[in-house]
């Protein structure tokens, strides 16, 4: 059973979920709500073979904003985390930014790195022109991105993330759709440092739910191919969140994967 707790982080508060015995598995969320949204449909099952992390990533749900979260800050972050939760190795598998957030990670940290799971993302945002990225670290960029955020990222967008937007919670969706904080982040990402978007030599796994919408199935495809041991599965019946429309296909395409190493 999952539980919740408060832990600190590079001086902050996080909000962590963990449970189960076995490997290491962190879970880093997508860019919307928070870690709960993302992993409650899968984190138990995920759990029976899996020492389950789940926290939420800055800014979101229970976690303390970083200051300037570019990438080089959150996979710092990732790694502090790491050790205070006492993880000399794990499996790191994300979901669309998440899964951006777990690339990096791996590849910046192959010793701490069992195996790599991306789950409809893993695309890196490309540095933006100097002219460009000086409006973003300036006032006016904070103004434009926060007049952005406070529209979060519209009902249309997120019904667009799901195969059957009409067997969701509406509750759901609205929630969704009102998330702003991803905002705060691209911002920075964008305006930051240009990371290093080398592949991890680590087993990877990419998984894609085949009616995404937000994002076309052949990227994951493409992620595969450049990844140096790189599987590619996809979910029937899923789009962009396959851990929510078909949590038992997603555990076991991961179990699947894991099985194998």
């Amino acid at each position: 059973m999952m539980q919740a707790r408060q832990i600190d982080v590079q001086g902050a508060p996080v909000r962590l979920w963990s449970g189960g015995e076995g490997p290491a598995l962190l879970l880093l969320q997508g860019g919307m709500t928070d870690a709960e949204m993302h992993w409650r449909p899968i984190w138990d099952r995920l759990s029976e073979r899996f020492t389950v992390y789940a926290p939420d990533l800055p800014g979101f749900g229970g976690s303390a904003r970083l200051k300037r979260p570019d990438y080089p800050r959150l996979v710092g972050w990732i790694d502090a985390l790491r050790s205070e939760i006492g993880a000399e190795r794990l499996t790191v598998a994300g979901n669309s930014f998440g899964a951006s957030l777990a690339r990096l990670y791996a590849a910046a940290h192959p010793e701490q790195t069992e195996r790599l799971i991306l789950l409809n993302g893993g695309s890196i945002f490309r540095r933006i022109p100097l002219r460009g990225r000086l409006v973003l670290a300036s006032p006016v960029g904070g103004w434009i991105m926060a007049r952005r955020a406070r529209k979060g990222f519209g009902r249309d967008t997120v019904e667009r993330m799901f195969a059957e937007p009409a067997a969701a919670d509406p509750a759901l969706l609205d929630r969704c759709a009102a998330s702003n904080e991803i905002f705060h982040i691209l911002r920075h990402c964008s305006a930051g440092p240009e990371p290093d978007s080398a592949w991890t030599d680590a087993p990877t796994l990419v998984i894609w739910g085949e009616a995404d919408r937000h994002v076309d199935m052949g990227v994951g495809r493409i992620h595969a191919q450049h990844a140096p041991n790189g599987t590619f599965k996809a979910i029937p019946g899923a789009g962009h969140l396959p851990q929510l429309e078909q949590p038992e296909a997603t555990a076991q395409a991961i179990f699947d994967f894991c099985g194998t190493i």
